[in-house]
């Protein structure tokens, strides 16, 4: 089945698109301005045949800011209550992405905090709200 994608989300997508790749966080932000579910951006990305980088969760690299180009590296250590708080978010023993990111808000922590606390724990963060993983 084709994906229809409006003119209105494939010029947001363009904008924010450099070289055919969008960071998530941009997906993020035309999500949240056209008042569509990221689901729907994800599937307008593969139709438009746009790459994501920059995963918030470290998943597939960030960039250079941070060590080893951004993929999330298991945390040294992972507190008892943030592991407690993990493993009740699990479906099918996998951590959803929005959960991932609903923790890391109620903590205050970034994203990649929390993907790192789930490389530690060995738990896979699946799926993905944009349909990347």
């Amino acid at each position: 089945m084709d994906t229809k994608v409006t003119p209105v989300l494939a010029k947001a997508l363009a904008d924010a698109a450099a070289d055919g790749k969008v960071a998530c966080a941009d997906l993020e932000d035309v999500a949240r301005s056209l008042g569509l579910p990221p689901a729907e951006v994800g599937a307008a990305m593969d139709a438009l045949e746009l790459s994501i980088v920059k995963c918030q969760l470290g998943l597939f690299g960030f960039g250079t800011s941070r060590p080893h180009g951004g993929v999330a590296m298991p945390a040294p250590e992972v507190p008892d209550d943030l592991e407690r708080e993990i493993r009740a978010a699990l479906v099918d023993g996998r951590l959803p992405c929005l959960a991932a990111w609903e923790i890391a808000d109620r903590r205050g922590v970034g994203r990649i905090e929390i993907g790192e606390a789930c490389e530690a724990l060995q738990i896979k963060v699946k799926p993905c709200q944009l349909g990347a993983f």
